[in-house]
Protein backbone atom coordinates (compact mmCIF):
# COMPACT_ATOMS: atom_id res chain seq x y z
CA UNK A 1 0.00 0.00 0.00
CA UNK A 2 1.46 3.36 -0.97
CA UNK A 3 0.28 6.69 0.36
CA UNK A 4 1.98 9.91 -0.65
CA UNK A 5 5.11 8.09 -1.74
CA UNK A 6 5.42 6.22 1.56
CA UNK A 7 5.18 2.47 1.79
CA UNK A 8 2.88 1.26 4.54
CA UNK A 9 3.01 -2.37 5.59
CA UNK A 10 -0.47 -3.11 6.87
CA UNK A 11 -1.61 -6.59 7.54
CA UNK A 12 -4.44 -7.93 9.61
CA UNK A 13 -3.69 -8.49 13.28
CA UNK A 14 -3.48 -12.12 14.33
CA UNK A 15 -4.12 -13.52 17.79
CA UNK A 16 -1.49 -15.61 19.50
CA UNK A 17 -3.69 -18.74 19.30
CA UNK A 18 -4.14 -18.15 15.54
CA UNK A 19 -0.39 -17.92 15.00
CA UNK A 20 0.27 -20.89 17.31
CA UNK A 21 -2.11 -23.02 15.24
CA UNK A 22 -0.31 -22.00 12.01
CA UNK A 23 3.03 -23.33 13.24
CA UNK A 24 4.04 -26.66 11.73
CA UNK A 25 3.57 -28.62 13.86
CA UNK A 26 1.15 -26.51 15.85
CA UNK A 27 2.24 -25.24 19.26
CA UNK A 28 0.49 -23.94 22.34
CA UNK A 29 0.12 -20.21 22.98
CA UNK A 30 2.57 -20.64 25.86
CA UNK A 31 5.21 -22.17 23.56
CA UNK A 32 4.62 -19.38 21.06
CA UNK A 33 5.28 -16.85 23.82
CA UNK A 34 8.72 -18.44 24.35
CA UNK A 35 9.46 -18.06 20.63
CA UNK A 36 8.30 -14.43 20.68
CA UNK A 37 10.56 -13.85 23.68
CA UNK A 38 13.59 -14.97 21.65
CA UNK A 39 12.57 -13.07 18.51
CA UNK A 40 11.88 -9.80 20.33
CA UNK A 41 15.46 -9.63 21.58
CA UNK A 42 17.20 -10.20 18.26
CA UNK A 43 14.87 -9.58 15.30
CA UNK A 44 14.10 -6.00 14.17
CA UNK A 45 10.50 -6.81 13.19
CA UNK A 46 9.81 -7.82 16.80
CA UNK A 47 11.05 -4.65 18.52
CA UNK A 48 7.51 -3.65 19.51
CA UNK A 49 7.25 -6.85 21.56
CA UNK A 50 9.66 -5.43 24.15
CA UNK A 51 7.89 -3.26 26.72
CA UNK A 52 9.65 0.13 26.85
CA UNK A 53 9.45 0.47 30.63
CA UNK A 54 9.93 -3.07 31.91
CA UNK A 55 12.06 -4.57 29.15
CA UNK A 56 9.86 -7.67 29.27
CA UNK A 57 7.32 -8.84 26.72
CA UNK A 58 4.83 -6.18 25.63
CA UNK A 59 1.46 -7.89 25.81
CA UNK A 60 -0.13 -5.17 23.68
CA UNK A 61 2.09 -5.76 20.62
CA UNK A 62 0.20 -7.32 17.73
CA UNK A 63 1.28 -10.27 15.64
CA UNK A 64 0.99 -10.05 11.88
CA UNK A 65 1.51 -12.41 8.97
CA UNK A 66 5.09 -11.21 8.40
CA UNK A 67 6.07 -12.38 11.92
CA UNK A 68 5.23 -16.00 11.14
CA UNK A 69 8.37 -17.00 9.14
CA UNK A 70 10.74 -16.09 12.00
CA UNK A 71 8.53 -17.81 14.55
CA UNK A 72 8.31 -20.87 12.30
CA UNK A 73 12.10 -20.95 12.02
CA UNK A 74 12.39 -20.90 15.81
CA UNK A 75 9.74 -23.63 15.98
CA UNK A 76 11.66 -25.78 13.50
CA UNK A 77 14.91 -25.32 15.42
CA UNK A 78 13.14 -26.16 18.69
CA UNK A 79 12.57 -29.69 17.44
CA UNK A 80 16.32 -30.36 17.59
CA UNK A 81 17.76 -27.73 19.94
CA UNK A 82 17.03 -26.23 23.33
CA UNK A 83 15.58 -22.74 23.57
CA UNK A 84 18.88 -21.58 25.09
CA UNK A 85 20.77 -22.86 22.02
CA UNK A 86 18.28 -21.18 19.69
CA UNK A 87 18.58 -17.91 21.58
CA UNK A 88 22.38 -18.09 21.30
CA UNK A 89 22.09 -18.64 17.52
CA UNK A 90 19.79 -15.62 17.14
CA UNK A 91 22.12 -13.53 19.32
CA UNK A 92 25.02 -14.41 16.99
CA UNK A 93 22.96 -13.49 13.93
CA UNK A 94 21.99 -10.13 15.43
CA UNK A 95 25.61 -9.42 16.31
CA UNK A 96 26.73 -10.30 12.79
CA UNK A 97 23.96 -8.12 11.28
CA UNK A 98 25.04 -5.22 13.52
CA UNK A 99 28.70 -5.65 12.51
CA UNK A 100 27.76 -5.55 8.83
CA UNK A 101 25.66 -2.42 9.33
CA UNK A 102 28.48 -0.73 11.24
CA UNK A 103 31.01 -1.56 8.52
CA UNK A 104 28.71 -0.03 5.89
CA UNK A 105 28.49 3.18 7.92
CA UNK A 106 32.28 3.48 8.27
Amino acid sequence: MEAGGLFCRYEEELTRPQVASRMVPAVTARQLLEYINIARKYEPDFEKFTHPKTGGINGYAKLREYHIPVLQEIRSLAREHTLAEIEEEFRKRASKRESIQNSKIN
